[in-house]
């Protein structure tokens, strides 16, 4: 965990740090919350927590959070393949239900939102620019996040990620 935080400090990312739990089989209840800013020193005691979050609301990063309902990440696959997109040219991590998080410059030009329960066909999904995305280390139980190729670790700065498409932007 304290490598990931390290990591994303580096990047001049904000996050949240907290304990998990499950409750009737979904993730709910999260506890012992804290912010971390770029610059806080290491706590120790963060290693014993099993959640990290991007502070969107504070970092200059858009998620497009595609949900894992049926359907929905396959089409989505498959809209990146028409257009001749590889998923591993993009910053993206594997959700803890199995959805994806995808990651892109935030907009300077507009203010921030976060829009909920869109689709398109069978692809739902959430443009989440405010409150927190889970990003890996997270997990519960067996399910976890996971990063792509590219990911905090193999970038230097955020300037790397992609800027947010154009088709993305106009749902704001």
């Amino acid at each position: 965990m304290v490598d990931h935080i390290k990591r994303w400090q580096k990047l001049g990312v904000h996050l949240y740090i907290m304990r998990g739990h499950e409750q009737e089989g979904k993730t709910k209840i999260y506890t012992e919350v804290q912010g971390i800013s770029p610059s806080d020193q290491i706590d120790p005691r963060w290693e014993e927590l099993n959640f990290l979050a991007i502070n969107l609301s504070k970092t200059p990063l858009v998620c497009l959070d595609v949900e894992s309902t049926e359907g929905s990440v396959e089409d989505f696959m498959e809209i990146l393949k028409r257009n001749n997109i590889s998923v591993d040219s993009l910053f993206y991590e594997t959700s803890l239900n199995g959805g994806l998080h995808i990651y892109f410059k935030a907009p300077t030009n507009k203010a921030k939102s976060s829009h909920i329960g869109l689709s398109k066909g069978k692809i739902r999904f959430d443009i989440l620019n405010t409150g927190k995305a889970f990003t890996e280390p997270s997990n519960i139980g067996n399910k976890r996040c996971k990063f792509g190729r590219m990911n905090p670790f193999s970038i230097k700065g955020l300037e790397e990620i992609q800027d947010i498409p154009e088709w993305v932007q106009d749902l704001f």
